[in-house]
């Protein structure tokens, strides 16, 4: 991809210039499927970097790569959808999906362009997450077409295939970073190594479950 040499996460900008193009183009020059858009964002989303797009510039693709939960939890979150590629290091690189629409605030991170990555394992797990993020978008959207309100809570899912899961109803807001870190830990879906930590696929699953039940 080319992502490693030209991304200068020091700076948090590109370190050349790049030719426009869309999001699905990117996605589909490494063989991955495009990730869902709901028809509300659509419109509204903009090549910011080489390597990002979104509708807002409320993230960086470096931020995104970062899984920065308890800055973004502690802020008032406004809809948002946002799709980048980034890291450090040699295989220190991700594919990140933010979106936050409805009662959902969806935040997806998964391996991609590391050196000592499987390209086709990750396109596998990519592709599959996709398929969960899609049901878990529909799902959120089913519920306000429907008018089943879920008042000011949101389900924060927390899904990465290398940091910390969590998943859970968050309301009120934490009234800081330190107060949404704790929240995070007290809903982590398991711990960050060792046997029976949920992988992100799993944390999408079960938060469509609690859709479901809704």
């Amino acid at each position: 991809m080319g992502s490693r040499a030209d991304f200068d996460h020091r700076t948090r900008q590109t370190a050349d210039a790049y030719e426009p193009r869309t999001v699905a183009e990117a996605f589909a020059e490494q063989r991955l499927p495009t990730p869902p858009i709901p028809k509300r964002f659509a419109a509204g989303i903009q090549q910011r970097e080489k390597w990002l797009w979104s509708t807002s510039p409320q993230f960086t693709s470096f931020d995104m790569y970062m899984f920065p939960l308890p800055d973004s939890l502690a802020s008032p979150m406004s809809d948002y959808w946002g799709a980048s590629f980034a890291g450090h290091g040699v295989n220190s690189h991700s594919m990140n999906f933010f979106v936050v629409y409805g009662c959902l605030a969806l935040f997806l991170q998964e391996g991609w362009d590391g050196v000592y990555m499987d390209a086709d394992k990750q396109r596998l797990l990519i592709a599959n997450e996709f398929t969960l993020c899609s049901r878990l978008l529909t799902q959120s959207e089913g519920l306000l077409k429907a008018g089943r309100e879920t008042g000011a809570k949101r389900l924060v899912v927390a899904a990465s295939g290398f940091r910390d899961n969590a998943m859970g109803w968050l309301y009120p807001p934490p009234a800081d970073s330190r107060a949404a870190k704790e929240w995070l830990v007290d809903r982590a879906a398991g711990p960050a190594m060792g046997e029976g930590r949920l992988d992100a696929a799993a944390t999408l699953r079960a938060a469509s479950e609690i859709l479901d039940g809704v």
